[in-house]
């Protein structure tokens, strides 16, 4: 049996005419059916020719697609060439009944109507069955009348072959679950066909029409609309096959929901918090994925992965709502069917590591807690601890290593895990001191100080719980400390600054008791005033409020004990603490104060206050906090000299100051102006007798060799002179020359003479030597007390053998005078030590004097005159 597909009249078509039929048109099928049974000769068998029914098990093999079998008036059925009907007249229905003949050997051709119903375009086919009426045997028949026109898509990333001909259209790719989070674009190709369309594959409606590749169908809204597309060639008829598809855009984020983590206990050692529950939702595709972040390859991987349907009108669409368990801390975030990824969101279910003492009696630790960006949670306790120092027999052989910190830990403390699935902890350990990482050498356990152990337990979280342990090795002799207050401005006493530490004691051995103790030197001034400061008398009372506001006694054997005497202002040596001491009085006293700790170790200060006399110039001190002034010293008292004349008083402060040559050197190498001029604040006190109490930079200069220079090169050795030169609201001046030398070797912070550089032998430049400035002489003094000598003499030789025959001021006179007063002048600009300046205000007194009494003289010959 053969199949064939005619035109309406039975006319064999041509392929191209095969394409170009339209759904409603008519065509005519043709069987040719054969009995090929070598004895069949004249033998008639009847048979029943059908369409393959549905419940025949080769209708797969032979299916009828595309057709819409004619009945009633618009069928004709012939057998032979002849129509035939049925007993009620109606033509034979393939499709129900089956049309009757008898096969022969000769054959024999049956014909019937069929209109085309092909909307998705696909391949018509027809299959057909021959039954046998009496034996029941079945022979089948099928064909493709009109083959199917493809319609083929193409990604649009990477399209293959040529547009149109290969691929018709392109769409975006939609990803492994049928969705898009972005733009959707759907391209048409003409070649094949000339016109696309996007239909409703329900109703058949058409959406868009497409022409053109540069005229794309953009779905920009978030949607889940179903389409059919098919495309046409309007010039052939020919159309292509429907390929159903589904726009799904989804654009928005899944949000992702932890509930409250669990709280980290302290102190005791709590049960492992079970796992907790997030909550991902999302409103559009559903959920698909859980993901968390891994630490170590840095990649997110999925922590959870959600079934979503494979088939059916919600394939690919995941959940409105999931819930998953979480066992482990971390970042985590939600990814939808569409591929859209969630905020990243710490999710910290289980607390960090808890740590107990091991004594009992101990107080719980109080931690402070953190969760870090990626959910991990870290937890941070100090504890403290104070051990004696033994010479004899040293604490942990001397030195405390990273070994000891382990051992020290695991005696004291108590680490446990609170992630359930793993308890395991891993310990690192550190040691510091002074904020420096000691780890590698460890801690000189012979030396009073603290230290700092530091233990980080990690757990398979990766959270972590940190001990800073602070150990105090006290020494059993050390006295106690001295601390400045904080606030710079007390209630009582004048300001200081609060930033400059208390100056180093200097400590001393008690003779009878065979200890050491500690002692602090500090001095103060300040001008006289009328009324005297403090109500005129600085009382013990009074003292001991200076002294609160300035001081602070601290322990250093741990248990915060100390005993402080009462408080003793002297003048001269004696105690004047009831009557007190007058303030409106030029003088000094000193206050003094002794603290005793609980092993009997002693620290007092002394604290020496000047009130210096109005009209003095200002006064100049060491600051003893400095670290380049010996504890205790003390400058030499300055050289004074009053100017006759106006009563301004200069005084001349000398110093000296050795220091070796460091590597790396003082300031990189180089100490300019400024940082030499904030050396000699740091290293002096300077303080006005003024009330005002101001003072200001008259000179500073720096020579060497009696060579001025800009600063000093700390790099090499050598000797300077520092002048600095401050003067008060009144005209005052107080000059400081410091002798600074730097030279090779070991020993630091000693003057030239061996002497310690505080409190040496005042330098004044008149020491010798064969160069000059600060390594000889300083010849501006010399010059100008020469000079004044040699306007004496002239002086005293015109009154007598010069001025024979001459009276009065002459012109000779006058310029002698005026050029020895122009080089008094410029020595003044040269001046660089204390006695330059009264030996030339000397000098310009003589000069002074030499005009005036030779201008009285002339004055008195004139009058002389007009007597006679």
């Amino acid at each position: 049996m053969s199949t064939e597909l005619l035109d309406e009249d039975g006319n064999t078509m041509t392929d191209e005419e095969k394409l170009a039929l339209q759904d409603g048109d008519v065509v005519t099928v043709r069987a040719t059916v054969k009995n090929t049974h070598p004895d069949a000769g004249k033998e008639i068998v009847y048979d029943h020719l059908t369409l393959v029914p549905e419940d025949d098990e080769k209708v797969k093999k032979y299916p009828t697609a595309g057709l819409d079998i004619l009945t009633g008036a618009e069928q004709t059925v012939t057998v032979d060439g002849k129509a035939v009907t049925n007993a009620s007249g109606q033509p034979y229905d393939v499709s129900g009944e089956g049309i009757p003949f008898g096969c022969t050997a000769a054959g024999n051709v049956i014909t019937y109507k069929a209109k085309i119903n092909n909307p998705d375009g696909k391949s018509v086919t027809v299959g057909q069955r021959m039954s046998d009426d009496f034996f029941g045997s079945k022979q089948y028949s099928g064909a493709e009348l009109i083959p199917a026109q493809p319609l083929v898509p193409a990604d649009p990333e990477k399209p293959a072959g040529e547009a149109g001909k290969d691929y018709h259209y392109t769409r975006t790719s939609p990803n492994e679950n049928g969705w898009n989070n972005s733009d959707v674009a759907i391209t048409f190709y003409p070649g094949d066909f000339n016109q696309f369309y996007i239909k409703d594959p329900e109703e058949g409606t058409v959406h868009a029409t497409l022409t053109s590749e540069k005229e794309p169908l953009l779905y920009t809204d978030e949607t889940e609309t179903p389409v059919a597309l098919q495309a046409e060639n309007s010039e052939s008829g020919a159309k292509s096959v429907r390929n159903d598809d589904v726009i799904k855009v989804d654009k928005v984020p899944p949000t992702l929901t932890a509930a409250s983590p669990a709280p980290a206990l302290f102190g005791f050692r709590r049960a492992a918090a079970p796992a907790s529950a997030v909550t991902l939702a999302d409103n559009l595709s559903g959920i698909w994925k859980l993901e968390r972040y891994d630490t170590a390859s840095k990649e997110w991987v999925a922590a959870e992965t959600f079934d979503l349907p494979t088939e059916g009108a919600e394939k690919g669409n995941g959940k409105a709502s999931e819930s998953a368990t979480i066992n482990q801390n971390g970042l985590y975030r939600a990814v939808d069917a569409a591929g859209n990824v969630g905020e990243a969101t710490p999710v910290s279910f289980n607390a960090p590591p808890s740590v107990t003492p091991t004594d009992p009696e101990a107080p719980a630790l109080e931690p402070e807690e953190e969760t870090d960006g990626g959910g991990l949670r870290h937890a941070a306790a100090s504890d403290s601890m104070s051990e004696y120092i033994d010479k004899t027999a040293p604490l942990y052989g001397g030195r405390f290593t990273l070994e000891d910190a382990a051992e020290l830990m695991a005696q004291r403390y108590g680490f446990a895990s609170n992630v359930e699935r793993d308890d395991s902890l891993n310990y690192t350990y550190a040691i510091t001191q002074k904020g420096v990482d000691v780890s590698g050498q460890g801690v000189d356990t012979t030396q009073a100080g603290s230290f700092v152990v530091v233990c980080t337990a990690t757990d398979a979280d990766g959270n972590t719980t940190t001990l800073y342990l602070t150990d105090t090795l006290i020494d059993p002799d050390a006295p106690p400390l001295v601390e400045r207050q904080e606030e710079g401005t007390p209630p009582v006493g004048p300001p200081f600054d609060p930033l400059k530490p208390v100056p180093q004691p200097v400590i001393k051995e008690d003779t009878e008791t065979g200890r050491y103790h500690a002692y602090v030197y500090e001095q103060i001034a300040e001008g006289v005033r009328e009324p005297g400061v403090y109500g005129g008398s600085l009382t013990g009372e009074v003292a001991q409020q200076i002294f609160a506001g300035r001081y602070g006694f601290v322990s250093q054997q741990g248990d915060g004990e100390l005993h402080l005497s009462p408080i003793c202002v002297t003048q001269d040596g004696k105690d004047v603490s009831a009557a007190g001491y007058d303030t409106a009085k030029p003088g000094s006293c000193v206050i003094s104060q002794t603290a005793t700790d609980s092993r009997g170790n002693k620290t007092t200060v002394y604290l020496t206050y000047t009130f210096l006399p109005v009209g003095s110039p200002p006064w100049v001190a060491y600051d003893p906090s400095d670290p380049t002034v010996e504890p205790g010293s003390e400058l030499e008292e300055p050289e004074i000299v009053e100017d006759w004349i106006n009563g301004t008083k200069y005084a001349t402060v000398t110093d000296r100051l050795a220091q070796t040559i460091t590597d790396p050197p003082l300031s990189d190498g180089w100490l300019d102006g400024e940082e030499l001029r904030a050396f000699l604040r740091s290293r002096y006190q300077f303080t006005s007798a003024q009330p005002d109490g101001m003072l200001k930079e008259v000179r500073f200069a720096v020579s060497r060799d009696g060579k001025a220079v800009e600063g000093i090169d700390t790099t090499q050795p050598g000797e300077y002179l520092i002048a600095y030169t401050l003067e008060d609201s009144a005209g005052n001046r107080t000059s400081l020359f410091l002798q600074y030398q730097l030279k090779p070797g070991a020993a630091g912070g000693l003057a030239p003479d061996g002497n310690s550089s505080g409190g040496a032998t005042p330098y004044t430049g008149m020491d010798g030597g064969s160069g000059r400035g600060a390594d000889g002489h300083c010849p501006i003094h010399w010059l100008a007390l020469l000079g004044a000598l040699c306007t004496l003499l002239y002086w005293l030789g015109r009154k007598t053998f010069l001025g024979r025959g001459r009276h009065g001021l002459t012109l000779w006179d006058a310029a002698l005078l005026a050029l020895a007063g122009g080089c008094a002048v410029s020595l003044a600009f040269l001046a660089r030590c204390g006695l330059d300046v009264p030996a030339l205000l000397c000098w310009g007194g003589v000069i002074f004097m030499a005009l005036w009494n030779l201008s009285a003289e002339k004055k008195e010959e004139e009058r002389e005159g007009e007597a006679l």
